[in-house]
């Protein structure tokens, strides 16, 4: 099963990033209703942010910007160092963090944040559901 995560409400770009990266699956259960819903509690906890919160795009080896986009809040990368497209693209408000240690710790934090939701349990088995207008509530979605 794939795994998806709606713990901090409206779509931010941690939001997006968690949904793209809880890929690791939540098991192989049999989806009984019964099993997820007892989960529920332990599974909806939103994890504490650290220094990705102040992130718009955190990048691990290479930013590339193609276009006239506008960063809102900090750019980084790291390990890696190379940040392209800068100009025509602008970071405003908000810094460039290029293999610093904001961008390394960010980097750290956003492991130790994957890690902590990669271990919660799935409370909703969403598997061949359409997703079309639904509201997820928070909690840890499985397909």
């Amino acid at each position: 099963m794939t795994r998806f995560g709606s713990l901090f409400g409206p779509l931010t770009w941690l939001t997006a990033l968690l949904l793209a990266a809880l890929v690791a699956g939540c098991g192989t259960g049999s989806g009984d209703q019964n099993a997820n819903q007892a989960n529920t509690a332990a599974a909806a906890i939103a994890p504490t942010l650290g220094a990705e919160k102040v992130f718009a795009v955190l990048g691990g080896t290479t930013v590339t910007n193609t276009g006239r986009s506008v960063i809102t809040g900090n750019l980084g990368v790291s390990p890696g160092a190379a940040i392209t497209g800068f100009p025509p693209g602008i970071v405003a408000p908000g810094q460039t963090h290029a293999a610093d240690t904001q961008a390394d710790q960010a980097q750290i934090d956003t492991t130790k944040l994957y890690n902590d939701l990669e271990g919660q349990a799935c409370t909703s088995n969403m598997t061949d559901q359409d997703l079309g207008g639904k509201t997820l509530v928070p909690g840890v979605y499985c397909f």
